[in-house]
């Protein structure tokens, strides 16, 4: 019956007096019907904002970085939480358009935009992935996100987090640790993902500095050179692997990992990430975009290096 509420007062623009004459049933009534079917996804409010569609921007961002898709959002606020949950839906909706959601495996590299394309993907979209899988391991205290934690315990679909850190004290303990059935199985997963979703995240060498993970010439390097990281690696202002002796301690998928597969999906925006985002796409790490209109712009009128 919330269907049938649903189809008159948005379908037909009944008003919920000439539902409830409709059903035989009392206005309260319809009220609660209407509340479930907006709950169970029967009803869909659709907000087009043509900045979202500016077909040249996205041209000239897909021919200059020979990307299959761009996927542009505006938030609705001013404030990071408002950016992130505008670019997960957006992802979350791209992933969704291109038939690569239902019934797969998605690599997700955690953070807070990542959280957000998965709760949409969860939440708002019809179709169920097979499986979520974690790309990268622990941060270098060792813990996993709480935000992960909370996620995994209410998503509904399996979320395969990874058994690894993300950093290794030395390349024979990493060498060891994929030796791990464990370890291995989240392996076999994670490169039977159809999707992987990654951010772009700036470089933090203290973090680098609180552990034992890293020496003190390799967090030299990141504070000098890089620009920030892609799943786990740090990069220059040409995408290029800053600190290589650490990157080969560091699990998940390499760059050259990226280059290769399939569907790649860079979802990012602000202003403070814009030079990795844009050394991340000059060197094709991500074949897919999902940004907000003003990185868009700053993106396009950058100048080539």
């Amino acid at each position: 019956m919330a269907l049938d509420a649903a189809k008159l007062a948005h379908g037909q623009r009944l008003s919920q007096q000439q539902v409830a004459d409709r059903l035989h049933v009392s206005r309260p009534q319809v009220s609660k019907l209407l509340a479930t079917a907006r709950e169970k996804g029967f009803v869909r409010t659709l907000v087009l904002d043509p900045r979202e569609s500016d077909r040249e921007l996205v041209g000239a961002l897909r021919d200059r970085f020979a990307l299959a898709d761009v996927r542009l959002v505006v938030p609705a606020g001013r404030g990071p939480n408002d950016r992130d949950h505008a670019l997960g839906v957006g992802a979350a909706e791209m992933i969704s358009a291109a038939g690569l959601l239902e019934d797969q495996v998605i690599g997700l590299w955690w953070s807070s935009t990542i959280r957000e394309t998965a709760e949409a993907a969860i939440l708002r979209m019809h179709e169920r992935p097979r499986a979520l899988v974690q790309l990268g391991g622990s941060e270098v205290d060792g813990t996993s996100p709480p935000s992960l934690e909370a996620f995994t315990a209410r998503a509904g679909v399996p979320v395969e987090r990874s058994p690894s850190p993300l950093v290794h004290r030395s390349l024979e303990e990493r060498l060891a640790a994929e030796e791990d059935p464990g370890v291995r199985a989240h392996e076999t997963l994670r490169r039977s993902a159809r999707v992987l979703v990654f951010g772009a995240e700036l470089p933090d060498p203290g973090l680098l500095a609180g552990s034992t993970c890293a020496s003190s010439e390799e967090c030299v390097q990141v504070r000098e050179r890089s620009v920030g990281r892609i799943c786990g690696r740090f990069i220059d202002a040409h995408g290029r692997v800053v600190a290589p002796t650490l990157s080969q301690r560091t699990g998940g998928p390499t760059l050259s990992e990226l280059r290769r597969a399939r569907c790649t999906v860079l979802v990012a925006g602000g202003e403070a990430v814009t030079e990795v985002i844009r050394a991340a796409l000059e060197r094709r790490y991500a074949n897919h975009l999902v940004t907000d209109v003003a990185t868009a712009r700053r993106l396009a009128d950058l100048p080539t290096p």
